[in-house]
Formats: structure tokens, sequence, C-alpha cells
């Protein structure tokens, strides 16, 4: 019996190489993959989905405490050294909105809430929402409160629209809302911030405090 050797398949014989090839590289993608992932993990940082509010107004926008990825933390700069950081979150237990609004004063410096109401406008409410402040850090808010920076070092009062409920408000959760704050007398001065803007979003960060 003769056998004659098979005809070069040439088309045949590309395809087969194409996949290989194929299959190379991803497995070697997958490779790196995991490589980042577990060099994450070791650094105690873990990949999750964050939901929020992206905030805009003429303030900065920064990142937030142990969150790479996200920036959602609105500062306003006012005068004599005082400045104010906002961040919106999203309550999903009541779907609520939560307010993290923290004023920070230097040594020698007085601020006075004019005002303790917040007014929060959105299109899918009826009406204007009207938030009044309940606690200036540890203290009962009122308006003949005044603040002022610790001794030789900056002042951190958290506002607080439920009384010891750091965050919490009673805002129906919208896509988009803007927040309008009260005057402050700041020393002998009256600053106005200006209104702040909010949209909803759902983005991955990388947490890094596990």
């Amino acid at each position: 019996m003769i056998v004659y050797p098979q005809r070069y398949n040439g088309k045949r014989w590309n395809g087969l190489i194409d996949l290989l090839l194929f299959r190379a590289a991803v497995a070697t993608r997958f490779s790196n993959v995991m490589v980042f992932a577990l060099a994450l993990l070791l650094q105690g940082c873990v990949p999750m989905r964050f939901t929020g509010y992206q905030p805009s107004g003429l303030g900065s926008v920064e990142g937030r405490y142990c969150v790479a990825g996200i920036k959602d933390v609105y500062r306003t700069e006012a005068v004599a050294g005082v400045q104010i950081l906002t961040r919106a979150g999203q309550n999903s237990l009541n779907d609520t909105i939560k307010l993290h609004i923290e004023l920070i004063v230097p040594e020698g410096t007085t601020v006075q809430l004019l005002s303790l109401e917040f007014v929060a406008r959105s299109p899918e409410w009826a009406e204007p929402q009207i938030l009044p402040v309940r606690e200036i850090g540890t203290y009962v808010a009122t308006k003949e409160l005044q603040i002022h920076g610790a001794s030789g070092d900056m002042g951190y009062f958290n506002l607080k629209f439920i009384p010891r409920r750091l965050s919490e408000t009673p805002l129906p959760k919208v896509d988009i809302f803007t927040l309008q704050f009260p005057p402050l007398r700041i020393n002998d001065q009256v600053f106005q911030p200006e209104s702040i803007s909010f949209h909803a979003y759902k983005e991955w960060g990388i947490s890094t405090c596990i």
C-alpha cells in the first residue's frame, strides 16, 4: 500500500495558529487581571460599587477618605479660614438622602448660623423641602449658638438634621437636587454660601480601608 502525503492546507493552518495566539492573549490578559486583583487584596484594597451624588458648583470637588476613584466631597472656602465640606449620599435602607456637612473653624474665629434652615429643591418634588438643623457638633442648634475653633487647632463641627443621627435626613431620594445653605456670620462678616447641585451616580471605586 502506498501512502501519499496530505496536501498542505494553508488556510486551515493559519486559522489554527490564529486560534492559538488568541487563546494565549486571553490567558495572558486574565493572568494580568488576577495578579492586579491579588495585589489590591494584599494591599487591603477592594473594588466596590459605590452610590452617591456628584456635586457641582463654584467650589472644589475632592476625593473622599478611604475611597480611591470617587470624588464627591464638595469644599467651600468661606472667609477668615472657615471651610465647609459637603457630601451627599443615598440611604438604600429607607430611600432617603444622606447629607454630611462639616464646618471647619480655625482658632480665634467665631461662626454663627443666621438661620437654621437649609432648602433643598428637585424637579421630582412638588415643592421645596425645608431642612432644619437640629444639632451643631454636640450642641443643640440655635440661632444664638456661636462655635469657635479649638485652641491651637481647627474646630470640626458636623451638622445633624436628625438628633444624634449623623448624616441622616428625611429627604426622599431623587436623581437630582440642589441645596441652598443659610447665611453664616463669620466674626463680624456675613457670608452666604452658594447653592450646590447634586446628580446621583453609581460607579466603581476602590475601598482602601478594610
